[in-house]
């Protein structure tokens, strides 16, 4: 990719290296690592993440599985990152674990279900759901969701849950846990920045 989105894409991506390298971190994805499932310049726009993308770990966002489902991630620029190992699939194991933490999976479409295995570290939940800061913060009476309060009350054995979706980045805490939704990857309107 070319111009000022293949800039874009560079530099995002070298922040991340450099975090992951500086903290020695794990890379995580609530979903839309991609805007569609098959990316107009597929070949070039893979080669280009083959080259600069640290390997992140993540779930399945709706924007990245075709028809939004995720029996479809072979058939996506997602699932070739995925069989390159430029992306661990949380959800082919049902989880990850870095060190003493638990990461947990849950992609387009699938039920948060907290699994039972005993961690020492940190649990961590990646989830692609609608969620907004607030229920006034929702995007319009005909979108439907939950806040990052609610949810962070909802499943109280997570001490971060992380969350794709919904393209405003915020950040929402409870009782020393967090909900941290990123935003969108790639900026898709002003609002975005």
């Amino acid at each position: 990719l070319r111009g000022r989105l293949g800039i874009q894409i560079i530099r995002k991506l070298g922040l991340l290296l450099n975090l992951k390298l500086k903290h020695n971190a794990t890379i995580l994805s609530g979903g839309d690592l991609v805007d569609k499932p098959r990316e107009t310049r597929q070949n070039e726009f893979i080669m280009m993440l083959n080259r600069y993308l640290p390997n992140i770990v993540g779930v399945g966002g709706n924007h990245s599985l075709l028809y939004h489902r995720l029996d479809t991630i072979e058939s996506t620029t997602l699932g070739v990152l995925r069989d390159i190992g430029r992306f661990v699939l949380i959800d082919d194991e049902g989880h990850y674990t870095n060190g003493e933490d638990l990461i947990e999976g849950f992609s387009f479409g699938k039920e948060i279900v907290p699994s039972k295995i005993n961690c020492s570290g940190k649990r961590i939940c990646v989830t692609h759901q609608m969620v907004f800061r607030s229920e006034n913060d929702k995007l319009s009476d005909y979108t439907s969701g939950i806040s990052a309060k609610a949810l962070l009350t909802k499943y109280p054995e997570y001490d971060l849950i992380l969350t794709g979706d919904n393209h405003q980045t915020f950040v929402e805490e409870l009782d020393g846990r967090y909900l941290v939704n990123p935003g969108s990857f790639l900026r898709l309107t002003a609002s975005q920045i």
